[in-house]
């Protein structure tokens, strides 16, 4: 099949529109969809877990080994979204190939950067909660926000390279003008949902440690998950980074 089916630099990109599409992509590939999910929830129970009992959900410094093995999980969501992609696009999803080595990690050290570079900061300057750390949180939030435009912007590279295209940083840069902000009203519309239901298992677990809520919270995270990949496969098809690619399946 055709991954890029009418990509061009000019299509003009929605935030519903992709979310509408990754919705009914996510119905159309339900059942192949299930062991994506499962592989999903399992990592995020994973780091849930892991996070909740190294104290890295607590502000302040961090224990060396405690980051180094948060960002050593990080790689099964990426492998999982490169699976999911795959299977949304109706590819052959399980093949160990280039793309997906290439995938995973360019994907795992965007996750490493953009989760570690503001906790760095936060570790570099301890102190009390309150006003006197506002300009801290500040600049937390501004580097987030970079780091997002940047990921979306970069995001067409991996993805292409996942397909199989000869694609570049410097393609998805230009393919992307213009469509950052729609894509991440796109993802919020599509995460907002199985967030919610996420956020108060996962407050349930901090507060008593029962695993079945971080499963339960991983569990909602991974329909979010799932259904963020169809955003991103999507913004592909419309931009793609590169010259289409062709699959059989």
């Amino acid at each position: 099949m055709t991954v890029v089916a009418e990509a061009s630099e000019t299509v003009t990109v929605t935030g519903g529109g992709l979310a509408g599409d990754a919705y009914r992509l996510a119905r159309e590939h339900m059942a192949a969809l299930a062991p994506v999910w499962f592989t999903f929830a399992a990592w995020f129970t994973a780091q849930t877990i892991w996070r909740h009992a190294t104290g890295l959900e607590e502000p302040g410094p961090h224990a060396l080994a405690a980051e180094l093995g948060d960002f050593a999980l990080a790689l099964g969501p990426s492998l999982a979204s490169a699976v999911a992609l795959r299977v949304l696009a109706g590819a052959p999803a399980w093949r160990l190939d280039r793309g997906l080595v290439e995938y995973v990690g360019l994907t795992w050290a965007a996750s490493v950067l953009s989760g570690g570079a503001p906790s760095v900061i936060g570790d570099l300057t301890p102190g009390p909660v309150g006003v006197a750390r506002l300009p801290i949180l500040i600049v937390q939030l501004a580097l987030v926000v970079v780091l997002i435009w940047l990921g979306v912007r970069l995001q067409l590279w991996p993805v292409g390279r996942l397909f199989g295209a000869p694609a570049t940083a410097g393609q998805s840069w230009r393919r992307t003008r213009g469509a950052v902000w729609p894509y991440v009203w796109g993802f919020i519309l599509v995460v907002v949902a199985p967030f919610v239901p996420a956020l108060v298992f996962f407050k349930g677990y901090a507060a008593s440690g029962a695993a079945p809520l971080a499963i339960a919270a991983a569990a909602a995270k991974a329909v979010g998950a799932v259904l963020a990949a169809g955003v991103t496969l999507r913004l592909y098809q419309l931009r793609g980074a590169a010259e289409p690619a062709a699959h059989d399946g």
